[in-house]
């Protein structure tokens, strides 16, 4: 197996075992054939202690092909986000909550007005952001023909439950909310996410696509000719947000290890960056409580306590998400641990083994690490 590394700050603390260890769970992953490469970055105690590249990040010219120009994974390679989108989302909701422009708790049709029909003028942005709302999912690649009427279909439907009543994590619930962000920033949601964010955090690396391959390390993603889109490399995989031209609340951000673990950070410092505040202290505990009781474990924006991915590291504390093209952030307060895994599991399909046994194998590794330090 082709292995890329950083030298990590600490290597005495952390020694070879770890290094070790996580070679073999990466290296079985591959072999398996759940992904072709990944990336892990280990951050403890705001210092990224492992930050390694292991396999490919391109393999495969098309579904059946394999390419004759495989490109070996670096630790800066940049991979599509997927779902963790919902996270720079969610941020960015929550700046206008702290800036007292938004409300968590009225309704999402006090700012888009249009939203109100079907039985939604009652939803709330704390519904939307913990998956409460009831709201459908939709394949809108199929459903409509334009961006607009895919908006359209978004904005009028009518949810499966009652509000509030039921956990369904749906992508239509950040389609609204980056609709939201736009109505109140009077700008569109990769600037307002670039200038709240990106920006304040310095993440150089991280944005929405497309991306230019020819200048940037960029992992492929999926063969998505069942959509006439080919083999897709630097352009958005989730078919929803392409449709959407690339851009959605839901899905679209890329990303690396290193700047995804620099978010992650701000959250474990109470919402800060330095000198630079994010968001408020408050808020961050907000966002990484319970929102459900009897209904789920899930914060605002944020998946808690969930040991199908995040192993041992799974606890009422802990919290994360992933994305469907094989990534994750597990974020741990109690050992001021933040540790992402990229990887491109939908390369060259999706139809590949289940990631998250590598997911936990990996956090499981790095426990014992943290443990032993």
């Amino acid at each position: 197996m082709t292995r890329e590394q950083t030298t990590p700050s600490r290597p005495d603390a952390w020694g070879p075992l770890l290094r070790h260890r996580l070679e073999q769970v990466m290296s079985d992953g591959i072999t398996e054939g759940a992904f072709p490469g990944g990336v892990v970055l280990v951050r403890h105690r705001n210092e990224v202690v492992l930050h390694e590249a292991y396999g490919h990040s391109v393999t495969h010219r098309d579904a059946h092909t394999i390419s004759s120009d495989q490109i070996v994974t670096r630790p800066g390679t940049i991979y599509d986000l997927a779902s963790i989108t919902k996270l720079f989302t969610a941020t960015c909701v929550m700046q206008l909550v702290d800036e007292n422009r938004v409300q968590l708790d009225e309704r999402v049709a006090m700012h888009l007005p249009e939203f109100a029909v079907n039985g939604k003028a009652n939803i709330t942005v704390r519904q939307l952001l913990a998956h409460v709302a009831g709201l459908p999912n939709f394949r809108l690649w199929k459903e409509a023909t334009t961006r607009q009427a895919r908006i359209r279909l978004l904005i009028s439907s009518k949810p499966e439950s009652s509000p509030g009543t039921e956990l369904l994590y749906s992508d239509t619930n950040f389609v609204v909310l980056g609709k939201l962000i736009e109505e109140i920033e009077r700008c569109t949601l990769d600037r307002a996410i670039a200038a709240r964010i990106l920006s304040s955090l310095g993440l150089r690396q991280t944005g929405y696509g497309p991306l230019d391959v020819s200048s940037a390390d960029v992992a492929a993603t999926e063969d998505e000719s069942y959509v006439g889109r080919g083999m897709l490399r630097g352009e958005a995989h989730d078919e929803n947000a392409w449709s959407l031209g690339g851009v959605a609340g839901h899905a679209g951000l890329f990303g690396t290890a290193q700047d995804l673990s620099t978010f992650g950070q701000s959250y474990l410092n109470g919402g800060m960056h330095g000198v630079v505040e994010l968001l408020k202290p408050g808020t961050v505990a907000e966002m990484t409580r319970n929102q459900l009781g009897q209904l789920g474990s899930r914060g605002l924006g944020w998946q808690l306590d969930a040991a199908h991915y995040m192993g041992s590291l799974a606890s009422p504390q802990t919290y994360g998400h992933t994305g469907f093209t094989g990534t994750s952030i597990v974020i741990d307060p109690r050992r001021e641990l933040v540790l992402v895994l990229l990887t491109n599991r939908v390369h060259p399909t999706r139809h590949g083994p289940n990631v998250d046994p590598v997911r936990c194998a990996v956090a499981d590794a790095v426990l014992a690490a943290v443990e032993a330090v």
